[in-house]
């Protein structure tokens, strides 16, 4: 046998006897050129997989040099933590760039010389053996493996084993590290395996343990930018990162995938890519390591069982998966052959698995298990009382891979409720984008799909509402189709309750795009559901019924409505009398606005709705078309004598109170505008102590404060406050900043013809600010006009007090003659 010992270490048997060689007498080595030994002479060795090789080994550097990164902050900050230590070691699975982030890391520290050696797949026993050999060469005295003089010395150990178990093998590492210490030689090392802790303890403060960080969303574009210098492909990196969790051979086949496509991906392939089917190559040479590294059947079963987890690995989940028949015995026996390789073991005792066995996915188990292990994960989920956004969503996927459709439903509707207390949080999940642009499964049930399919129809109506701008059109539009078809073909499969939610979302999400007769036909889906569900139907048909009148305004849809009023079958006293009030005049405004300047056409409308009110005895309807019709025939027209004709003909026609306050105030106070003051008066003073929450109230107080301001301002002083205590103690009345600073100029001039000057400055003060609020308001209205009238008038009250103060009189008149209040 050639005396390798005698060469290595030349014939001082004292340095050879400083270690207990094992098994080494029976074997040879291959040693390649290292540095400046030339030991080439040694070709003859069954240890092929061993490489004590070039100190930077630019072959392997040279089959990544054009598409690579470089990682340069990854690396610097490497070495920063590694600066006062001996030895690093890298730990991580199957090709997540161990070696090559070895060589980026030798690359970048100033080096002279470099020893590196590497023990890819060779057996416990080779390594043993081998590395008893290599640490001799080092450890002797007699060898020059570094000259003395050398600064910047390195030492690579790629592709460690699992060892520790040796003793005098451990022993041999500390006495390593300790020699390298002493001699300035840093330690590299790679590994699938954290390095045991028999030897970390004996160099606690000389040692340091990395997992393997994978590549960045920045590094993959440096790998990008690689293949081509185009900034545009970096839109990429983000969904390279998502399909590869970084792995280097897997960021390395997905390039040159995009390369050969000149990185374009059609709509018609882009689920495909992101699923990953494009990189089948990756596949094979997966199932072939897997089968070198891991003989035993069952072991890669578990294996195999593991990869229908998402997320962390426990050890509950081991030992459910485990458990399911046919069951494997002592798993985490065989959790021992993956740990390293296939699985990867957190601080917090959890597991992950490599992202290469992920994409074998589950078909190596059979469909049977499969189905029962992602059932039984689901529930094992739901078991707890409170779940996260993450959680839930696992459990919704592992109930459809287990073809528990509607399970998976119920958990998507549980999902979905969070938008309601939580809209942030359910926006950036999962149920956010699931099932919203696609179909639901055939074989979930009607129920479920219908619940879903009403959920995502209110959060599509309240996001388009809000005018957020996640609000996707197409998304409501296709929603909302599949909605009215599970309607009209699986009525009868379904809870009536379940079915009246989903009217409800229906007549929403159509008139809040104005489609008003969409809108009554789902209106009338849910009054015959209201006949055999509890009350509460019945309310919200009542509650919603008068808010159609906010979007009408063609002829055709008040017909419409009035139709939908006869089915109801309900009568004026049965809703909501503010609703009432609210949406007449919404009704009124929509027509005036759409007949503008067109009166003739206004009015035959006008009459239509008097005529067809007073057949359903719709009271203030009614009052609030007549009261527009007084408007247009006084202010439009001029013609004061056939406005009174027209409030003559209508005046004894109404019962209730409110409603004959809306006509009257209305006729009052054109009656005023015309000049006649004192019919005006009576007619206001008439309906005066009428109980009626209306804006208009204050409009009625003010005109008669007017009026007896001609003839006494004590008595003007008092309506004007009764109309401040009217705003004041009506909340509900909801006044706009504007509003509010119309009636305080108002409150301001009665203080000052009262000769409280002092009040009055500070009332209009008060109406100034509100004033200054009022504007930020302005985008609300359709038009500026009203606040710029504002503006001017108290502009003028500021004058008018101004030069009363400074010059002892008033300004008389304003620049076209009238009189300036």
């Amino acid at each position: 046998m050639f005396d390798l010992f005698g060469k290595l270490f030349g014939n001082n048997k004292q340095n050879q006897g400083k270690i207990d060689i094992k098994d080494v007498s029976q074997s040879t080595i291959n040693v390649l050129q290292v540095d400046k030994l030339d030991l080439s002479s040694f070709i003859n060795s069954p240890y092929q997989n061993v490489i004590i090789g070039n100190s930077i080994r630019k072959n392997s550097l040279s089959t990544l040099s054009n598409n690579l990164s470089y990682r340069n902050k990854t690396v610097e900050g490497i070495a920063k933590n590694w600066e006062n230590k001996v030895w690093l070691n890298i730990q991580g699975g199957f090709d997540t760039g161990k070696t090559q982030l070895s060589l980026l890391i030798e690359k970048y520290l100033p080096l002279e010389s470099i020893l590196n050696y590497n023990f890819k797949e060779i057996s416990i026993l080779e390594f043993h053996n081998i590395i008893v050999l290599i640490f001799n060469q080092v450890l002797s005295q007699n060898t020059n493996v570094f000259s003395n003089n050398e600064k910047g010395k390195l030492i690579i150990l790629d592709d460690l084993p699992e060892f520790g178990m040796d003793e005098n093998v451990n022993l041999l590492f500390i006495q390593f590290i300790e020699y390298c210490k002493a001699n300035n030689i840093k330690v590299l090392s790679t590994s699938n395996y954290k390095i045991h802790s028999k030897i970390v303890k004996g160099i606690t403060n000389d040692f340091l343990e990395l997992q393997i960080p994978l590549l960045t969303k920045e590094e993959i574009e440096e790998i990008i930018l690689s293949y081509r210098n185009d900034n545009n492909h970096k839109r990429f990196s983000t969904i390279i990162e998502v399909i590869s969790l970084g792995y280097p051979i897997y960021v390395q086949i997905i390039c040159k995938y995009l390369d050969l496509n000149n990185w374009n991906i059609s709509d018609e392939n882009l689920m495909d890519f992101i699923s990953g089917k494009p990189f089948d190559e990756l596949d094979d040479e997966t199932y072939q390591k897997l089968f070198n590294s891991t003989q035993d059947e069952n072991s890669r079963e578990l294996l195999y069982r593991l990869n229908i987890v998402s997320g962390m690995i426990t050890n509950e989940i081991i030992e459910i998966v485990s458990n399911i028949k046919p069951i494997i015995h002592k798993p985490f026996e065989k959790l021992k052959n993956l740990n390293g390789c296939w699985l990867q073991k957190n601080s917090d005792s959890t597991f992950f698995i490599s992202p290469l066995i992920k994409r074998l996915g589950s078909n190596n188990v059979a469909v049977e298990t499969r189905k029962e292990i992602n059932n039984t994960l689901a529930k094992n989920i739901l078991q707890k009382k409170t779940i996260s956004q993450f959680e839930g969503q696992s459990a919704m996927s592992y109930f459809l891979i287990g073809e528990s459709f509607d399970d998976a439903g119920i958990v998507m509707t549980m999902g979905l409720q969070t938008y309601f207390t939580n809209p942030e949080i359910y926006l950036g999940s999962l149920f956010q984008s699931l099932w919203f642009g696609s179909d639901l499964p055939n074989e979930m049930s009607p129920l479920i799909k219908l619940s879903i399919r009403s959920l995502q129809l209110y959060i599509c109506n309240d996001l388009q509402f809000k005018k957020d701008n996640r609000y996707n059109q197409n998304n409501r539009n296709f929603i909302r189709n599949h909605l009215e078809t599970i309607l009209q073909n699986d009525i009868e499969l379904v809870p009536i309750e379940v079915a009246s939610i989903a009217y409800l979302m229906l007549f929403r999400s159509y008139l809040q795009e104005n489609d008003v007769k969409q809108s009554l036909y789902f209106l009338i889906k849910l009054n015959e559901s209201s006949f055999r569900t509890p009350d509460k139907a019945d309310e919200v048909v009542t509650a919603n019924f008068w808010s159609i009148l906010d979007k009408t305004s063609e002829l055709e849809e008040i017909e419409a409505w009035f139709g939908t009023f006869d089915v109801i079958g309900k009568q004026e006293i049965d809703y909501d009398k503010n609703l009432i009030h609210l949406f007449s005049r919404r009704l009124i405004d929509n027509i005036n606005e759409k007949n503008k300047d067109n009166w003739r056409e206004t009015i035959k409308i006008l009459e239509y709705i008097i005529q067809e009110c007073n057949t359903r005895k719709l009271e203030l309807l009614r009052a609030y078309s007549s009261k527009s019709k007084i408007f247009i025939l006084a202010d439009k027209y001029k013609d004061m004598n056939k406005t009174e004709v027209f409030y003559n003909e209508i005046k004894n026609s109404f019962s209730n109170p409110e409603a004959v306050f809306i006509i009257k105030d209305e006729f009052g106070r054109q009656q005023f505008y015309s000049g006649d003051k004192e019919n005006a008066l009576i007619a206001l003073l008439e309906i005066e102590d009428v109980d009626i929450l209306s804006q208009t109230k204050l409009d009625t107080y003010i005109t008669i404060a007017k009026i007896f301001g001609e003839k006494d301002k004590n008595i003007a002083h008092t309506y004007t406050n009764k109309a401040f205590e009217y705003a004041d103690n009506n909340k509900d009345l909801k006044l706009s900043k504007l509003t509010l600073a119309k009636l305080m100029a108002e409150y301001a001039t009665s203080f000052w013809f009262l000769g409280d000057s002092k009040s009055a400055i500070y009332k209009l003060s008060e109406a100034y600010e509100y004033l200054l609020k009022s504007y930020k308001e302005t985008d609300l209205f359709d038009e500026i006009d009203d606040f710029n009238i504002v503006v001017i008038r108290i502009g003028s009250i500021l004058n008018f007090i101004y030069q009363s103060l400074v010059y002892g009189k008033p300004p008389d008149k304003v620049a076209d003659g009238s009189d300036y209040l």
